[in-house]
């Protein structure tokens, strides 16, 4: 279970790495960060059902930030993607479990 998290967390951090800009996304380093908390606290409590469900609010963010990140690309921000690409990689590593 521990490299299913750890999986997960890398997989987030791949969709979320696309996604950048003001406000939007930070709302979406702020709900990711927020999320894996709880997915450590759900591991650690050996709490399966809370588990999946923290896994299906993953897959939504990482669904967010990529419609987001099509928004940006559209829009011809590349340098506010590469910072926030460097925001989810620290993100990344905070809750890395490796």
């Amino acid at each position: 279970m521990k490299k299913l998290l750890a999986l997960l967390l890398a997989l987030v951090m791949v969709f979320a790495l696309v996604g950048c800009g003001d406000d939007d996304g930070d709302d979406i380093l702020k709900d990711a960060e927020d999320v894996m908390k709880q997915m450590v606290e759900a591991y650690e409590n050996d709490d399966e059902e809370r588990y999946e469900e923290l896994e299906e609010e993953l897959e939504r963010l990482g669904q967010k930030a990529r419609e987001y990140a099509n928004k940006l690309i559209d829009e011809g921000k590349e340098d506010e993607a590469e910072e926030f690409m460097e925001a989810c990689g620290e993100l990344g590593e905070k809750y890395d479990l490796d």
